[in-house]
C-alpha cells in the first residue's frame, strides 16, 4: 500500500516574485511502517511553474530537528516529489521548504501530520497473467507492475542483502528484474549448477516475498561473454565462444553463431525448461524474460534477421509450456538488423506474452531538459504502436535510467515516469551506478 501525501504551492506575486507558502495535506492517515509515503506537490510563481529548483522535503518527530527526505528537483510542470519510508511507527510532521534564490525568496511549508502505525503483514502473491493488453492479477485486475532491476548475479556478485529488498518495497515498488546468466547455470556444457539458484536466486525470492515483492526472472547478457568487453561481459559460457578472438569482431562471431547453432540454442533451451520445472509453482515469479537485448549483428551475417530471435524464442516458449503453465513469458526486441524495428505480427504465440522493450531514449546525452520530452515520448509512442496497438499484448519497460548529471538525470526521470503513467505501462529502473541502494529518494510508482 502507497499513501500519498500532497503538497500544493501556493504563490503570490510581489515586486520581485516570491514564494511566499506551501502548503501540505495527507490522505490517508494513518499510514504504515511498511508503507512509502509520496511527498509531492508544485512550485510556482504566481501562475508560472518553477521548474529546475530544488524543493526538499523533512520530516521530524518534535518539530524542532528536522530530518530532509529528499531534495526533489521541481520538472518542467513545476512537480516535485519524495518517497519517505518511515523509521517507525508514531507522530510525524512533514514539510516541503523552498531556499531564498537570486529572484524567489524562500519559503516553508505549513506543517501537516502523518500518523504511521504497526505495519501489517505483507499482501500474500498469486499468480499474475495477461488478458488482452494488460497484466492482470489472479482476481483479474490490471496489475502495473514498477520496480528495479537488481543487478550482480549475473556476474557472480552475492552482495544483495534483505534490508536492500525492505528499502525497495518501502519505496512503493511491487517488482525487482532479477538477471541471472546461463554462464553462472552451466558453467562447464551439461553440468547444471542447481546450487546458483537455491543459494542465491531463492534467497532473494524469498526476501520479495517477505516484502510482498515479484520477481521476473531475466536471462542476462552484456557483450555477450566475459570472453569480450576486456572481461567486463557476462551471459553465455566460456565455452560457448572460446574458439573466438576476444576483440569486437570476435563478440560478433560468437553471437552470429548462436542464430544458427541448433546445438548451443537447444542447450539454453534445455537451461529454460529446467528454470521453469522448479519454480513452476512460485507464484511471487511474475515471468521469465528469455534473452536480454538479443543483438543481431548483420555486418558480419548479412542472412540473419528478427526471424532468427523468434524462432529460438518459439523453442523456449515450447519447451518452458511442457513444465510451466502458470507464468508470463517476456519477449524482447532484438537489435542490429532493420527487420528488428518491425512489429513481430506474425509471431504465432500471444497467450500470456507480454513484450519487454527497454527504453533509453537520450539517457547518455550531454544534458536534458524539459523540452525533451518530446522526444521520449516518440519513442514510447513507437514502441506503444508495435506491440500493443498492432499485435494486441501487453507491454512492459523491462530496463530505463539515466546517466547524466544528477538535474538532468532527475529531469529525465521525472518525464519518463510521466510517459509511462500516461500510456499505463510498468516499468523497471536500470539503478545508478548499478546499486538498488542509488535509487533515487524521488523516485516511486506515483513520481512524478
Amino acid at each position: 500500500m502507497t499513501t500519498a501525501v500532497e503538497a500544493a504551492a501556493l504563490v503570490t506575486s510581489l515586486s520581485v516574485a516570491r514564494v511566499t507558502s506551501l502548503s501540505v495535506q495527507s490522505s490517508p492517515n494513518p499510514a504504515l511502517t511498511t508503507d512509502a509515503v509520496i511527498v509531492s506537490g508544485l512550485l510556482k510563481a504566481g501562475d508560472q511553474p518553477l521548474s529546475g529548483q530544488t524543493a526538499p522535503i523533512q520530516y521530524s518527530t518534535n518539530q524542532k530537528k528536522w530530518v530532509t527526505i529528499g531534495a526533489a528537483i521541481t520538472g518542467s510542470d513545476g512537480g516535485f516529489s519524495a518517497s519517505w519510508a518511515p523509521p517507525s511507527e508514531g507522530t510525524f510532521y512533514l514539510r516541503a521548504t523552498f531556499s531564498r534564490t537570486k529572484q524567489y525568496g524562500a519559503s516553508t511549508s505549513n506543517v501537516i501530520v502523518q500518523v504511521v502505525s504497526p505495519a501489517a503483514n505483507p499482501p500474500s502473491l498469486s499468480f499474475v497473467s495477461t488478458r488482452g493488453t494488460q497484466i492482470v492479477s489472479a482476481d483479474g485486475e490490471a496489475l502495473l507492475l514498477r520496480g528495479t532491476n537488481f543487478p550482480g548475479y549475473e556476474y557472480g556478485d552475492w552482495a544483495h542483502t534483505e534490508a536492500d529488498y525492505q528499502r525497495i518495497a518501502t519505496q512503493g515498488f511491487n517488482v525487482v528484474r532479477l538477471p541471472m546468466a546461463w554462464a553462472m547455470l552451466e558453467p562447464q556444457p551439461g553440468t547444471f549448477d542447481a546450487a546458483y539458484l537455491t543459494t542465491h536466486v531463492d534467497r532473494d525470492i524469498q526476501w520479495a516475498k517477505k516484502y510482498g515483492l515479484y520477481v521476473i526472472l531475466d536471462m542476462h547478457q552484456w557483450y555477450w561473454s566475459n570472453r569480450f568487453n576486456d572481461g567486463y561481459g557476462n551471459g553465455m559460457p566460456s565455452w560457448t565462444v572460446a574458439q573466438y578472438p576476444s576483440t569486437p569482431d570476435g563478440m560478433k562471431a560468437a553471437v552470429a553463431n548462436f542464430w544458427v547453432n541448433e546445438t548451443l540454442q537447444n542447450r539454453l533451451v534445455e537451461i529454460w525448461s529446467k528454470i521453469a520445472k522448479i519454480y513452476a509453482g512460485e507464484p511471487a515469479i511474475a515471468g521469465y524474460d528469455l534473452l536480454n537485448e538479443p543483438p543481431v549483428y548483420v555486418s558480419v551475417a548479412p542472412d540473419l534477421s528478427a526471424s532468427n530471435v523468434y524462432a529460438f524464442y518459439l523453442k523456449v516458449i515450447q519447451s518452458v509450456r511442457q513444465v510451466d503453465q502458470n507464468h508470463m513469458i517476456l519477449l524482447e526486441p532484438c537489435w542490429g538488423a532493420d527487420s528488428c524495428h518491425t512489429p513481430p505480427s506474425a509471431f504465432p504465440v500471444k497467450d500470456n506474452i507480454v513484450w519487454a522493450p527497454h527504453f533509453y531514449p537520450l539517457s547518455w546525452a550531454s544534458s536534458y531538459s524539459p523540452s525533451d520530452i518530446t522526444i521520449l515520448e516518440k519513442e514510447l509512442a513507437e514502441d506503444y504502436d508495435r506491440f500493443v496497438v498492432q499485435i494486441g499484448t501487453p507491454m512492459w519497460i523491462g530496463e530505463s535510467g539515466a546517466f547524466m548529471d544528477q538535474t538532468s538525470n532527475d529531469y529525465w526521470l521525472h518525464d519518463a515516469t510521466a510517459l509511462f503513467n500516461k500510456y499505463q505501462l510498468g516499468w523497471a529502473l536500470w539503478p545508478p551506478e548499478n546499486s538498488v541502494q542509488a535509487i533515487p529518494s524521488s523516485l516511486s510508482p506515483a513520481y512524478p
